[in-house]
């Protein structure tokens, strides 16, 4: 999932996409503060978006720092970083740890298990802290698992299999949006668990045809073979609207001020873009 929630770069303004990569290369150093060079490679567009929106939600005070980094030691740029960085970069090592373990586990990639247990210890840390947030990303790839190998076979039964599977995904990103239980809870969970169903099913659209020639499971398998190429793309198409409406519904009834141009680029633009950086130059003529 990593990587769709991300900016449409074309869209933004050169002031607020320096102030996006200050958010970026703010949770950057925050991760090499907490976690060290392994924790770095947690670093994600998906958890910068998840600081941004947070960080502007509760108001908390940004730390604008100009500062150079291994990656960029001759200019120096902005970092902008607030005191909910810590738990940001927490949930990125947490998310980071079992893609890194999935990798390891489905195509035997020797780095990824190398990093994997570069971070195992920094995650019983973070499963200590946030037993909560632990246990609703472990027994989220769990349940996934379990569900894809049970359903293998079938590979995907139709809209209830599609609902059920990609809840999964919104279960887990909805509790990760929750920072803290108060009255803002309800949206920041609602919001989460629509971007993640949308995230699954942007995935299994991207990886449809790959998963028919490999076996894969997808939740699309069975849709894919009963339509032509064109209604099933429609079809999806649809489907990830309504989820994104939901998503943007929850968001714009937070009371976000700072920074929103740039949330609402990514919600609006940023998260449909990304397909079509992936290689499907036709797809945002469809919308």
């Amino acid at each position: 999932m990593i990587g769709y929630i991300s900016v449409n770069m074309e869209e933004l303004k050169i002031k607020e996409y320096r102030e996006y990569r200050g958010w970026y290369c703010g949770l950057c150093r925050e991760l090499s503060k907490n976690g060290g060079i392994y924790a770095r490679m947690t670093l994600s567009y998906d958890m910068t978006f998840l600081y941004i929106l947070l960080s502007s939600l509760y108001d908390k005070k940004v730390k604008r720092i100009q500062c150079r980094c291994p990656i960029h030691p001759i200019i120096k740029h902005l970092s902008c970083e607030t005191e909910l960085g810590e738990y940001i970069a927490d949930m990125a090592v947490l998310l980071g740890y079992y893609d890194f373990k999935d990798d390891w586990i489905d195509e035997k990639k020797l780095n990824r298990k190398m990093i994997s247990s570069a971070l195992k210890k920094k995650v019983e840390e973070i499963a200590q802290k946030y037993p909560r947030k632990y246990y609703a990303v472990r027994n989220y790839v769990r349940k996934l698992r379990k569900y894809e190998k049970e359903h293998k076979e079938e590979n995907g039964n139709g809209l209830e299999s599609l609902d059920r599977v990609a809840g999964y995904t919104g279960e887990m990103l909805g509790e990760l949006f929750v920072y803290k239980k108060d009255i803002w809870e309800q949206m920041l969970h609602r919001m989460g668990f629509y971007l993640g169903k949308f995230i699954y099913l942007l995935d299994a659209w991207e990886d449809i045809e790959e998963d028919c020639q490999t076996g894969n499971y997808n939740p699309f398998f069975g849709i894919y073979r009963e339509k032509k190429k064109e209604e099933f793309d429609i079809f999806v198409i649809q489907l990830l609207e309504k989820m994104a409406a939901e998503c943007c519904k929850a968001f714009e009834a937070l009371p976000i001020i700072d920074n929103v141009e740039i949330l609402r680029n990514i919600l609006y633009s940023g998260i449909w873009a990304q397909k079509e950086k992936r290689g499907c130059h036709n797809y945002l003529e469809m919308l």
